[in-house]
């Protein structure tokens, strides 16, 4: 399945098979000034990139941050969990989220990942087909 948003189609998460990478493709149709198609544009984004660029943010202990598609691939994480990323995310709270059309959602739940209770965010963006989940410790945010 692919998302399509008026002449932009993005893959879901992928691996690649060689190198294991993790990756999305995404395309757009060209047009001329009439309208007529002219051509494609095509871009693989590579997470190892994103996971580079964002991989000096500083959470508070137990913090993290990831990007997830609507598929509920999970296209990076930082800090990293060994072996989830490009997995799919078990969340019934993600699932309720995605069937209902909210923009964002926040509670308090056990992550998928470290099965640790925290305050779990997720935001949707609506020109693309992911979403921005953020999570921090009860414990931590509690505290003081």
């Amino acid at each position: 399945m692919i998302f399509n948003n008026e002449n932009q189609y993005f893959s879901p998460v992928f691996k690649e098979t060689e190198t294991e990478d993790i990756w999305l493709a995404c395309s757009r149709a060209l047009r001329l000034k009439q309208g007529q198609f002219d051509g494609v544009i095509f871009a693989g984004l590579s997470g190892r990139y994103l996971a580079d660029e964002m991989g000096d943010i500083n959470f508070a202990e137990g913090g993290s941050i990831a990007i997830v598609d609507i598929y509920k691939g999970l296209w990076f994480r930082n800090p990293p969990v060994s072996g989830t990323v490009g997995g799919k995310v078990v969340d019934p709270n993600l699932d309720a989220f995605l069937s209902s059309g909210r923009d964002s959602l926040t509670y308090i739940g056990f992550t998928p990942f470290d099965n640790k209770r925290k305050i779990i965010a997720f935001q949707r963006t609506h020109e693309f087909p992911y979403m921005v989940a953020v999570a921090s410790n009860v414990e931590s945010e509690l505290v003081g």
